[in-house]
């Protein structure tokens, strides 16, 4: 699996690898505020979507690079957006990850909702 960015940059490895180690701990990933009425709007949580994204990057998907500029707490930030299956429907997962490689390591997820 390659992930690459829009402009077909390769996604960093060790991102794509820190990405991946906080999916596996869906209790520990941060979620903003819009991610929580996404969720909350279509009945599906955190672990639910931890868990697509895994099975979707297992399965060969990959990621692209964006740079947020909607939520205002997070214009400017590198960002990762993925689209797994999650109830039989495509989904819009962005996320970003803080402190790679370090005990402070977090995924934040930004957004989950259904994809347009």
């Amino acid at each position: 699996m390659v992930d690459e960015d829009a402009a077909g940059n390769a996604v960093p490895p060790e991102v794509v690898q820190a990405i991946a180690r906080q999916l596996e701990q869906p209790e520990r990933v941060q979620v903003t505020q819009r991610a929580k009425y996404d969720m909350l709007a279509r009945g599906v949580t955190t672990a639910d979507v931890c868990d697509a994204l895994t099975q979707w990057l297992d399965l060969g998907g990959s990621l692209r690079t964006i740079v947020t500029d909607k939520a205002p707490e997070h214009v400017g930030e590198r960002a990762y957006v993925g689209y797994p299956q999650l109830g039989g429907r495509e989904y819009y997962v962005k996320v970003t990850v803080r402190a790679i490689g370090t005990q402070n390591e977090r995924l934040l997820l930004i957004s989950a909702h259904e994809s347009n």
